[in-house]
């Protein structure tokens, strides 16, 4: 049986390994990380080209990409705690683009 825990997506993995993650943990139990210290699901989620710094969740070319250890993911559909499920581009700019910091 899959818990929570084991649906946390830590950036210390692979990208790749963290999009199958986002697949395989859907709908139930729900993919999910930390983002500055709230939980957030991630329901949608692809590879980038490249990414931000390890750990760090920045907007490359209108969509939030989470540093991994071996490149990028692209946060295609999200749900920040308490909010509805919205585009990563949506999110992103309700923080008017400033970066953020993901993980423990």
């Amino acid at each position: 049986k899959l818990t929570v825990a084991e649906a946390e997506l830590d950036p210390h993995r692979g990208a790749g390994e963290l999009e199958r993650a986002v697949r395989a943990f859907d709908p139930r139990p729900g993919a999910w990380l930390l983002v500055e210290g709230r939980r957030m699901k991630v329901k949608a989620a692809s590879l980038a080209d490249d990414g931000p710094e390890l750990g760090v969740i920045a907007g490359r070319d209108g969509a939030p990409v989470l540093g991994t250890v071996d490149g990028g993911l692209r946060l295609e559909k999200v749900q920040p705690a308490g909010k509805r499920v919205q585009t990563g581009a949506e999110w992103l700019n309700g923080r008017r683009g400033e970066p953020a910091h993901a993980g423990r």
